[in-house]
Order: structure tokens, then sequence, then C-alpha cells
């Protein structure tokens, strides 16, 4: 996990290096999925109000820890908020004393956020999801902070 971790960090590092260009760029962000704290890097790239979004995030609470890779398209209204719909992938485990549940699976999602020069919030509903171990219909809501 410590691997993955410090992986993540390397490459947002150099992901965030390269230059940024007008209507695209490369993101970090901090947030939570449910209650656990996540990590994300990613890249989201505008045309006019047209947008493409696509990001890997890490979720970790001790015993739970959850892997998600997300693709969205968004669109962008007059004030820069902004509105998508994807679909991502996720891996999860639950490790505690004698109980062992690893998981994976993969889930629609419906985003909501706002952006503004240097940095975005965003929240993402994601309901149901269709995994290995069957089909969640509770809704998994995320909230991130992108810098």
């Amino acid at each position: 996990m410590k691997k993955l971790i410090l992986a993540l960090i390397i490459t947002s590092s150099m992901i965030c290096a390269f230059e940024k260009k007008e209507g695209s760029y490369n993101y970090n962000a901090v947030g939570a999925d449910v209650i656990a704290p996540a990590f994300s890097i990613g890249s989201r790239h505008w045309n006019k109000e047209d947008g493409f979004d696509i990001n890997l995030s890490i979720a970790s609470l001790i015993f739970v820890n959850r892997l998600t890779l997300n693709v969205s398209v968004l669109e962008k209204f007059n004030n820069n908020t902004y509105m998508g719909i994807g679909a991502g992938v996720f891996a999860s485990s639950i490790l505690f004393n004698d109980i062992s549940v690893i998981n994976c699976g993969i889930f629609p999602s419906l985003k909501f956020g706002k952006e503004y020069k240097d940095h975005f919030h965003e929240v993402t509903i994601s309901v149901p999801q269709f995994s290995v171990l069957g089909t969640v219909f509770a809704p998994i809501v995320s909230y991130r902070y992108g810098f």
C-alpha cells in the first residue's frame, strides 16, 4: 500500500510539471469517498463548453481501501459551473482481523462542480455499482477539491 501511495505522489508530481495549456490541464485533488480521505490525479480538457475528464483516485481509511478510475464527459454552463456523466471501474478491499473482502466492479457516475481560475470543487454521485459480489444500490458520494 505504501508503494502504491508513493507511486501516486510521484506520478502526480510528474503530471503537474507539464505546462498548463489553455482549455486543458492536469490536476491533483484531495477529498473524501463516503467517509475515507481520498487523493486523486487527473486530466481535464475543455473545448468551449464541452469537456472531458479522466482521473485516478485512491481512498483509504486504515482497513478499508478503494482504487477508482473514472472517465466523464462534462458540460460547462455560463457561470463556470458544470455537470458531467461518466463511468468508472473500482477495486476495493476490507482487511480487518480475520475478515478479508476484496471486490471490483463498474459504476455510472454523475458529477456537479464549479471551476475557478486555479482550483475546482466537485461532487460525484455513483449509483448503482455492479460488482463481482453483487449490485449495490446505495449511492457512493465523493467530494474533491482540485488544484
